[in-house]
Formats: structure tokens, C-alpha cells, sequence
């Protein structure tokens, strides 16, 4: 008697289901094609953004012959809709968390169907592997290096499908950055360019904490300079350990703007006084939202103009604080990314 797929262990579905490579078939764009418009039909009255993501849509190079297909939607509850109607139409659940779902077809307790598909269903702007793709399918020579690495992995992974996508990790991270930078970077006679910092020297450090004091003693009025000196304590901790240090760099590789991101969150931002109004905050924000899902900050109720600037570029006031993080009678707003009538229809434009 054939064992369900439900009482297998993990070790019996690795079995059943190990790494195997394929050279590159054109039928597998075919076969994405074909999945998304079951998939609109399906999903008729959803604004979505749907993609061909992973190997199998990078031209040219070995991949697992699995097609993996990126939904993006506007809401959380959109996710548990679209989920419903998925297993309501042959596929399976695999995880669950928050605002991620996972979702395959094509498994069975013999092994692998002719077609598989794996869904990755998440919201709007969570797609580091659209950048992944592009860049790749951009630098032929970048792809290879992926396929060689792949190729190595495969037999070393086989039956552990864990190991396979961890050791590719280092590869897949470090040039998905690069593909955010040559994104945002990617504009017509601009000498400057965004970078996120990986090597946070003691220099750098020093460049950035002067860049700091400059913003903050023109836009922080309310603060005293013993004020300023007290918070400035702290900086140079937060600059090491927030988790995506973003930088803005003029034509002479010199930081005039920076940010810190965290779990979508912006904990800060802050640009030198003499460049303010040249639209470096707007490029900055705008790149946190487009390349990290920035949805949420926090700011000082008594700078109105960086309550403006958020405003503008589409956040909300939903919670006010009457101290700051020092414990300080000064208010903080924390605000949220609303959605705005540009944004549903730039989505509105790519829905497939």
C-alpha cells in the first residue's frame, strides 16, 4: 500500500522528492505561461502582480525542473482568499506565516508529476527575486557562476533539501543587493548612487555620525545642544547594528545621506542640511519602500517637516507616544504606508 504524502516523514519526503537538475527547456516558460492564466482566471477580481521567479526563469542555465511562480497582493486578507481558492484548485499548503504563504502542486506519493509548480504568495513589493532574476538574466556570466555553484551542490544535497538552499544563500544575497543598487542607480547622468553598507568601517562610522549631528542640529529646533550631545551617545551602536544600512553617496564617494532599516521599519533618516531639497529623501524613502518594504517609521511630532515629507510620500499618523525613546516629553507619531491612488495603479498597470 502507498504511503500518503501526510504520514511521511521528512526524511522519506527528501527521498521522494531529492535535487535533480535539468539543463535549461524553453517548455518551462511555456508550462509559467500556461499556470498564470489558470491563475487569472481564477483570481479575476484581485489586483495581483504574478511572476516567474527562480531558476527555471533565468535563460540558459541547469535548474530544478520546478516552476516557481511569485503572486503579489495588495492585503493581508487578500492572502487568506487567494490561498482558499488555490486549495480549493489542486494545491497544497506547505507553510504559513504572517504575510508569506506557500503553496505547491505537482507532488504525488510516487514522486514528482510531468509539471510542478511552487506559489509564493505574498504582498506587494516582497520580491527580492525579481531583482535576483533580472540581474542574472542580464549578466550571462553571473548566471554560470550560479549554474557551477548549483551543479556543485547538487549531488553534496541531494536528499536535503534545507542544506541545498542554505548553502546557496551567500550567493543569492550578495547579488541580489547589488541588483537593488544597479536598480535604483540605474538613472540617466546621476553621479550619485545608494549603496548598502556591508563593511561598516570606523571611518564610514565617523563619515556618518557627522552627517548626523549636521541633519539633526538644523531640523531638531526643539532639542538643546546638551540634548543633542546625550542622544549622540547612541548613534554610533545603532549605525553598527541596525540590520540594512542604506548610504547615499556623492560623485566623490562621500556619504551625504543615510538610513537604517529594520523588519520593514525605518528607524532612520537623516541627510546633510546643505543638500536638503534636492529630493535625496524622497530617492532614499522611495528605495526603502521599492526594495525593502519600508511600511512603517517613527518620527518627532515637533519636526513638521519630516511629519510633511511622510505624509507626502504616503504614510499615516496611527499612534502618537507622549515620550520619546530616552524617556523625553518630546511626542513621537508613529506612522504607517497607506496605499495610495499612484501605487494601485501602478499595480493595476501589471496586473497579467
Amino acid at each position: 500500500m502507498t504511503k500518503q504524502l501526510s504520514d511521511m516523514n521528512l526524511e522519506e519526503l527528501w527521498h521522494l522528492f531529492p535535487i535533480s537538475l535539468s539543463a535549461y527547456q524553453p517548455c518551462w516558460q511555456t508550462w509559467y505561461e500556461e499556470e498564470r492564466q489558470f491563475l487569472c482566471m481564477l483570481l479575476p477580481d484581485l489586483s495581483l502582480r504574478i511572476n516567474h521567479i527562480g531558476s527555471t526563469a533565468i535563460k540558459g542555465i541547469w535548474a530544478k525542473p520546478i516552476i516557481d511562480i511569485l503572486i503579489e497582493a495588495a492585503e493581508p486578507a487578500d492572502l487568506k482568499q487567494i490561498k482558499t481558492l488555490l486549495i480549493k484548485n489542486g494545491y497544497i499548503c506547505m507553510s504559513e506565516t504572517e504575510n508569506r504563504i506557500s503553496l505547491n502542486k505537482g507532488y504525488t506519493e510516487h514522486g514528482f508529476a510531468e509539471r510542478v509548480f511552487h506559489i509564493h504568495l505574498r504582498l506587494n513589493n516582497d520580491h527580492d527575486e525579481i531583482y535576483f532574476r533580472d540581474y542574472l538574466n542580464k549578466h550571462f556570466e553571473i548566471a554560470k557562476e550560479y549554474e557551477q555553484l548549483k551543479l556543485k551542490l547538487w549531488k553534496l544535497y541531494e536528499f536535503d533539501r534545507d542544506g541545498y538552499t542554505l548553502a546557496k544563500t551567500n550567493f543569492v544575497s550578495n547579488y541580489t543587493r547589488l541588483a537593488k543598487e544597479a536598480a535604483m542607480n540605474n538613472e540617466k547622468g546621476d553621479k550619485m548612487k545608494i549603496v548598502e553598507i556591508m563593511d561598516r568601517s570606523d571611518l564610514l562610522i565617523e563619515q556618518l555620525m557627522a552627517v548626523w549631528e549636521n541633519s539633526v542640529s538644523a531640523t531638531h529646533l526643539f532639542l538643546s545642544a546638551a540634548e543633542i550631545s546625550k542622544i549622540k551617545e547612541y548613534v554610533p551602536k545603532a549605525l553598527l547594528s541596525v540590520p540594512h544600512l542604506i548610504v547615499m553617496m556623492n560623485d566623490c564617494n562621500t556619504p551625504i545621506a543615510f538610513m537604517g532599516i529594520a523588519e520593514k521599519r525605518l528607524e532612520m533618516l537623516f541627510i546633510l542640511n546643505e543638500e536638503r531639497g534636492k529630493g535625496i529623501g524622497k530617492r532614499l524613502l522611495q528605495f526603502g519602500i521599492d526594495h525593502y518594504a519600508v511600511n512603517e517609521l517613527t518620527v518627532n511630532e515637533q519636526n513638521p517637516q519630516a511629519v510633511g515629507f511622510y505624509e507626502h510620500m504616503g504614510f499615516q499618523t496611527y499612534k502618537r507616544s507622549e515620550c520619546d525613546e530616552q524617556g523625553n516629553l518630546y511626542p513621537l507619531l508613529i506612522m504607517r504606508l497607506i496605499e495610495r491612488g499612484t501605487q494601485t495603479a501602478r499595480i493595476s498597470e501589471q496586473r497579467l
